[in-house]
């Protein structure tokens, strides 16, 4: 069957508007027509590439099957160093751990005491948080398709594989996704905002197929410390 364009943006939209509701309440990306863009330009416009340092403050809910958590964080990221200090909070202001997430381990520096089970939860999220902001990367080597509204970037390595979704306004990552010995993940990542001169997603979402796990994020507020930029959320929530 031939797809004129207007065949193809009528079917983008359908797929958006499946997606939207899929990952309510974050509202999908509006897509234009791509140009020719290569890996290298694509890969070296996510935020958190290059050196700097941000705070963030977030709503966290995260969901197993009937069971949901509502959360606090507030997070440090060295996008240098690839290192995060995250310290959450349960809904009524109480600390449950504090630790540093790297691109290879996680160190425990403080776990609400009496709680054998928080060790495995803090260990679950670490994880899920380092493959929302740490690893894997879109790099410059990676295979890129260029689609009529998206990039689609690829690696396949021996043991696992990787894919990367850019589109939308400044061609900001749109998806993250990986298969390997961790399991089978995907990443959303929406309503992206200025913050200095990088547009960083306000809402994101991360599936854990294997242990079934949904993780949604609001960033209520982010600020860069080493160039003092700031952005914040207005009347969000968990809902």
């Amino acid at each position: 069957m031939i797809r004129t364009p207007l065949m193809l943006a009528v079917l983008g939209m359908v797929t958006l508007a499946l997606g939207g509701c899929r990952h309510a309440p974050f509202s999908p990306p509006q897509l234009s027509p791509t140009r020719p863009l290569t890996a290298q330009v694509l890969a070296g416009g996510v935020w958190t590439r290059g050196p700097g340092v941000y705070r963030l403050r977030l709503t966290v809910v995260a969901k197993r099957y009937w069971s949901k958590v509502p959360l606090t964080g507030f997070m440090e990221f060295d996008t240098g160093r690839r290192e995060i200090r995250l310290v959450v909070m349960n809904d009524m202001g109480g600390k449950l751990f504090d630790i540093t997430v790297s691109r290879d381990a996680v160190a425990e520096h403080w776990l609400m005491p009496d709680q054998p089970r928080l060790h495995g939860f803090a260990t679950a999220l670490a994880g899920s948080v380092r493959r929302i902001f740490l690893e894997p990367q879109a790099d410059a080597g990676d295979s890129v398709c260029v689609e009529p509204y998206t990039y689609v970037l690829r690696r396949h390595e021996p043991d696992r594989e990787s894919c990367f979704v850019f589109g939308g306004n400044g061609n900001v990552l749109l998806e993250k996704s990986g298969r390997g010995p961790g399991g089978k993940w995907h990443v959303y990542y929406y309503d992206h905002r200025p913050v200095g001169e990088r547009l960083v997603p306000f809402g994101i979402v991360m599936d854990d197929h294997q242990t079934g796990y949904r993780l949604t994020l609001w960033i209520e507020t982010v600020r860069r410390t080493d160039e003092q930029t700031e952005a914040g959320n207005r009347g969000s929530g968990a809902g």
